[in-house]
């Protein structure tokens, strides 16, 4: 959005390369988002699966409400690598064709191995003292304005607002993407252009399907985005046994794909046998890689420091729960809000109100639908 407005944007990176091993993570594209991608995407290859409505369903798994949406369903790695073509023009497999730049577009830098590690503020000027995470050495960046868009591991939350810690909710999402030729052909067809929300008690299932390799959405090369809400008690043997990978080290919020222990999955699809529908023990006997998540969140007090030139935005600022999926809506909030803080349209100020009170209205509901179904 800067560099469409013809501002010179570094970003800084602290995975040491461009190309990113593909997560296995779906994510719902909504109203705010499509607005985002209808102004400033200038892609070409479609990147989403559409879903017009939510089913929610019962452990008999019959439908017991329904509503619409407008949702376009994606994939982490096929939006990462359509904002990476979109901003510097990375080629990938994904979008091996970017567009090239506008005349009035602004220079576009995007830095890997790069780790804030310090920021300070002096004569309307921010340095970030930043750490190379290839070659250990430091060096210092100036900025007139800095956009901390670092996650819900947010260094820059950590530095401006050390009270603020992330606290765990009391319930992991297991969660998996599925090849839809290695499934039933009865089973995708139950989730063509919906999303399924399967309850039972003390659990549920949110699933629905979304590109599958290099992006594709073209019918057979799909995958299913699984996630499962199952809970744990964080101070447990069953957390620790869970949290543990292949190669002893415990986690804290994410156990990566491909590094669950067999015996522990194993476990899981037990429970699935015993208390899900059928159609999920064909989904759940096709995974590969399962990962698994503790549901955190936390929400910041303050978006808007350094008079106003350093702004957390996304997860940086607030950390949903994943009930409503709203976590690139949010982002997408603020982006969208900022470039009319850019245009003069807006005062930062009024951005940051906006902000806080969208980050309090959407977690207090996140909590509300995660307590009516678990």
């Amino acid at each position: 959005m800067a560099k469409r407005l013809g501002h010179n944007v570094r970003i800084l990176e602290q995975y040491p390369s461009s190309m990113r091993e593909g997560l296995a993570a779906g994510i719902s594209i909504g109203a705010c988002a499509q607005e985002w991608f209808q102004k400033h995407d200038r892609c070409s290859k479609p990147y989403f699966v559409k879903a017009s409505r939510v089913s929610v369903r019962n452990s008999n798994y019959e439908e017991i409400h329904t509503r619409s949406i407008h949702f376009q369903m994606a994939s982490w790695s096929t939006l990462y690598y359509r904002l990476r073509a979109n901003f510097d023009g990375l080629k990938s497999d994904f979008e091996p064709e970017p567009p090239q730049p506008l005349p009035t577009d602004g220079a576009g830098f995007y830095d890997v191995g790069k780790k804030v590690r310090y920021a300070s503020y002096r004569g309307s000027c921010i340095t970030l003292e930043v750490e190379d995470a290839l070659d250990g050495s430091s060096s210092t960046v100036h900025a007139d304005m800095v956009i901390a868009a670092d996650g819900a591991n947010s260094t820059f939350r950590r530095l401006l607002c050390p009270e603020v810690k992330r606290k765990y909710a009391g319930y992991l999402t297991w969660r998996a993407s599925i090849p839809e030729m290695a499934l039933q052909r009865e089973t995708v067809e139950a989730f063509e252009d919906q999303s399924i929300l399967y309850h039972v008690p003390r659990n549920y299932v949110v699933a629905y399907l979304i590109p599958g390799e290099n992006g594709s959405v073209a019918l057979g090369s799909r995958h299913l985005n699984f996630v499962w809400y199952a809970y744990c008690a964080a101070d447990s043997e069953k957390f620790t046994e869970i949290m543990t990978d292949t190669d002893g080290r415990t986690y804290a919020y994410t156990l990566p794909p491909g590094k669950m222990r067999p015996e522990v999955w194993e476990k899981q699809k037990q429970i699935v046998e015993q208390i899900f529908h059928p159609i999920f023990h064909d989904v759940l006997a096709n995974v590969d890689r399962p990962f698994v998540t503790a549901v955190t969140d936390y929400c910041v007090p303050k978006a808007s420091f350094f008079d106003d030139k350093l702004v957390l935005v996304g997860d940086a600022l607030s950390l949903f729960r994943p009930h409503n999926a709203q976590s690139t809506a949010q982002a997408a909030f603020h982006c969208n809000l900022l470039e009319q803080v850019l245009r003069g349209e807006m005062t930062m100020q009024e951005w940051e109100r906006l902000a806080l009170s969208h980050a309090d209205v959407t977690g207090s509901a996140s909590k509300r639908i995660g307590a009516a179904y678990l």
